[in-house]
């Protein structure tokens, strides 16, 4: 799913020709679709669980956090937990996007499935 990318450190001109050669702008920015792509359909998975299982308030929060956590954990692991050479930086897999970025999807299928099944 994701495109490795190596940065060479910089250095002598042939480093800094190697880094350019490897440094691909196509491929983190398609990581990064990806990673969106991923959180958005947890997201909506979540949202879906949490409505169907019947949870409000605190629990089905709760859920959300603890899949987007257990999300970011095994991708990478599916990295072989070297985030760096997918991402620029480690912290693009685990910072406060991991829960921000799909929590209006959640929320909309939460209250869409509780609602259907729960209420009417």
């Amino acid at each position: 799913i994701f495109f490795r990318y190596k940065m060479a450190a910089p250095g002598a001109m042939a480093q800094e020709a190697e880094a350019l050669a490897e440094f691909s702008a196509e491929r983190i920015q398609k990581n990064a679709m990806t990673l969106y792509k991923i959180r958005q359909f947890t997201a909506i998975l979540t949202g879906c669980l949490a409505g169907l299982v019947g949870w409000t308030g605190l629990h089905g929060i709760g859920l959300y956090v603890v899949s987007c956590f257990t999300i970011s954990l095994y991708i990478a692991y599916t990295m072989k937990f070297n985030v760096t050479e997918y991402f620029t930086k480690t912290s693009e897999l685990f910072d406060a996007g991991a829960v921000t970025g799909g929590a209006l999807s959640f929320i909309l299928f939460w209250t869409l499935v509780y609602d259907s099944i729960w209420i009417f």
